[in-house]
Formats: C-alpha cells, structure tokens, sequence
C-alpha cells in the first residue's frame, strides 16, 4: 500500500549540506516541470552546487523502482503500490473558454450541454483525454466529452482555447492569469473536480540516499510558495 509521509523533514540533514555531491534523477509532467519544478531546481542548485539534477520532461507514466528516475512527481491519485508519496499541492482544475468562443457559441450550463460544443483534450498518463471526472457531494461522477481537439501538451491546448477553438479544462494555476486578465472565463464553476493533487513519488531507498533525501525535503518546503507565485503571474 502507498506510504503517505507527514514526517518533518530532519534536522540533522542539514549539516554539512554544501558538501553533498552526486546525482538525482527528476521525472515531471510538461505543465508543472516547465513552470514550478525548473525554477524549483534552480534554487536547489544554489545552495547544493555539488549535486547534478537530471530533469526529465513527459506525461508518460513512470512506473517506479525505475533505473532512470529517483523522483518522480506525479498529478492525481497516487498508484497503490510499495511508494512513499508526499504530497507537494493540492491541484484544482478549471473549465474555461474564450470570451470570444462564448460568444460565438454559449455558454453550458449543465455536463450534459457539453457535449454540444467544442471541447479541447488534454492527454496524461494512461487517462482518456475525454473522459472528465468530478465530485457531486461525497460521490465521484464521471463524462466523456466529444473531442474537437487534442494534444499531451497543456500549452497548446491553452492556446487553443485563448484562440477560440473550444473549451478546456486546465489546472487552475495554469490559467489563473488569463481569468484576472479576462482572456478565459471559467465556466460550470458550481462543479468540483475530482481530486487530483501533485505528489513526489520515490522508493524506499531512495529516501536514505542523502542527496535525494535534501531533494525532497527541499521540494515538500518550496512547492507551495513556487506554484503560488506562478498562479500570481510572478
């Protein structure tokens, strides 16, 4: 079963911390690799210049032990499996499109009404692009929404819907900006996502080697304050 931690990191790993040398291997999905985890690694770089970060990109699914990867961080529900999860955020989504498209189009209203207009996928892991999950009470309900257009990409698929192409549903950090500056307006806010929180995946073993152990407690610190600083636009 999977080991969620709520230990504080130790103090005594910060002793002699400058001396730290090695390598630690970083797996992140495209969204929040490129705008909170780059940054992230930029800064642990600063204080342990010794230490050499391997970032790597995808939204594949890593399946961890792996070889390449000491850290995997991972959006959702964490895989039931011999892992230590930490918890980094917690990830709300927003249904959004172009005032323009709006325009054009309507506004839905209803789950049901979106099968009526263009909807913009976004592909990760193994989970359908189509299908979207949310939460009516205490009970997990589910749509499958006809695609117009998709991509892996959470970019593109942003700017598709700042383009007018259809409507997209995005973690709110990503688009928080474009709502204030009213370039997306969210819409069907009375519904709530399924939970889909950001976590730091790694091994039991990788735990114990001291550079990734700096890794981690330095990301369970920092995430936060990273991610809101970038829904902030800063």
């Amino acid at each position: 079963h999977l080991l969620l931690s709520t230990q504080r990191p130790s103090g005594s790993i910060n002793e002699n911390i400058h001396k730290s040398q090695g390598s630690i291997s970083v797996s992140a999905p495209f969204g929040i690799g490129r705008y909170v985890i780059a940054d992230l690694v930029r800064a642990f770089r600063a204080e342990h210049p010794g230490i050499q970060i391997k970032l790597h990109l995808t939204d594949s699914l890593i399946r961890l032990p792996d070889d390449s990867i000491d850290v995997a961080i991972k959006v959702g529900i964490p895989p039931d499996s011999r892992l230590i999860a930490h918890k980094l955020a917690s990830n709300e989504h927003t249904i959004c499109a172009s005032p323009g498209y709006l325009q054009k189009n309507g506004e839905p209203n209803t789950l049901q009404e979106l099968k009526q207009h263009q909807i913009i996928g976004l592909r990760q892991y193994e989970e359908p692009a189509n299908l979207w999950r949310f939460l009516d009470g205490v009970e997990s309900t589910s749509i499958r929404v006809p695609l117009s257009l998709e991509t892996n990409d959470g970019d593109v698929a942003v700017r598709w819907a700042l383009e007018g192409l259809g409507i997209i549903r995005r973690a709110h950090w990503h688009v928080s900006q474009l709502i204030k500056s009213n370039q997306l307006v969210p819409i069907l806010t009375n519904l709530q996502s399924s939970p889909s929180d950001i976590y730091a995946l790694h091994t039991i073993e990788t735990r114990k080697v001291k550079r990734a152990s700096l890794f981690l407690d330095f990301l369970k610190k920092n995430f936060a304050t990273s991610m809101s600083a970038q829904r902030a636009g800063n």
